[in-house]
């Protein structure tokens, strides 16, 4: 693990430094198979968004220079379900349809959104230049026991999370997302939306989008939101189809 800060957890080997020093970077990737990259300033920044930018993005291409320097054959960057330009965002949120794949157009408005756009697209280049396979997963707001504590108030109170589509992750799947993206038989650059199979309310999913979301595009294939009436708004099929992840986890239950 090489970050700045040490690891909460124990039996875990620390190489401290700093994302943005190239030196420091190289010596730590130096004859890895393969790199998972998470580190980032995770959340908009008021006042701070020129350090939210290079944290993000120069330190992501830090990384890709390293690995490619270095001959290493894969990348696993966390992006965000923030490109689409709704979390954490002043305007209204209209997708153009749902469910939303990885087709849907982005439209990032923050800082730390952007940094995730262009990390996406300073992965598809390297790939391009070098043929390394980087995989980039857009996970929503993951869920510890700590936010299933609290999930009790956000059940019944839908109007807390509309920017966020209402979608959540947990922690264990995001884990194994990263452990089938190492693996899977995946060239070149790909990016995939993971979600909970489920949205955090217990209204019904289309009865949250008219409701809320009264400007959404159109609704592709409303029978499978006839067939599980709280499916989630993100569709994880690209992920299912290509890494063979499938959420497993849920609040529900």
């Amino acid at each position: 693990m090489f970050d700045i800060q040490p690891p909460q957890v124990t039996g875990v080997e620390h190489i401290a430094g700093d994302i943005l020093d190239p030196d420091q970077i190289s010596a730590a990737v130096a004859d890895a198979d393969a790199v998972v990259n998470l580190a980032a300033i995770p959340v908009p920044i008021p006042g701070e968004e020129e350090r939210v930018f290079q944290v993000n993005v120069v330190g992501l291409h830090n990384v890709l220079l390293a690995a490619e320097r270095g001959g290493i054959e894969r990348v696993v960057h966390a992006s965000s379900d923030s490109v689409l330009g709704y979390i954490m965002s002043s305007r209204e949120v209209a997708p153009e349809y749902i469910p939303i794949d990885e087709q849907h157009p982005l439209a990032p408005e923050n800082t730390y959104a952007l940094s995730k756009v262009v990390n996406e697209e300073t992965c598809r280049a390297v790939s391009r230049r070098s043929g390394m396979t980087t995989i980039c997963l857009r996970y929503c707001w993951v869920w510890t026991a700590e936010n299933y504590h609290q999930a009790s108030q956000l059940v019944g109170n839908p109007a807390e999370n509309i920017r966020g589509l209402w979608a959540y992750i947990d922690v264990r799947d995001v884990a194994e997302a990263v452990g089938k993206a190492l693996t899977a038989p995946v060239e070149g650059f790909e990016a995939f939306l993971l979600s909970a199979a489920d949205t955090h309310c217990e209204m019904p999913t289309l009865e949250l989008v008219a409701k809320y979301l009264p400007n959404t595009g159109c609704i592709r294939n409303p029978a499978q939101f006839q067939e599980y009436p709280h499916r989630s708004l993100l569709d994880c099929s690209k992920a299912e189809r290509m890494l063979g992840w499938q959420p497993r986890h849920t609040w529900r239950v």
